[in-house]
């Protein structure tokens, strides 16, 4: 189906969404380096961060999802 629409969009705006998506690629690339950075820097001043305990409760079928309490 995606390969449909990319197909009839005319070669300009295919050129365009490689650009996008090159462009996206680095700047993923970019931020993974800096949390790598930051995670190392926490390590090594022996920071302790406690992160609350995940909500591994099955959602409920009957009510839309919702951001567990905080």
């Amino acid at each position: 189906m995606t390969r449909d629409i990319v197909e009839r969009l005319p070669h300009s705006n295919i050129a365009a969404l490689l650009v996008v998506v090159v462009l996206l690629f680095e700047i993923i690339v970019i931020f993974s380096g800096r949390v790598q950075e930051l995670v190392q820097a926490i390590q090594m001043s022996g920071l302790q961060i406690s992160l609350p305990a995940p909500c591994l409760a099955p959602p409920s079928t009957s009510e839309p999802p919702r951001p567990a309490d905080t």
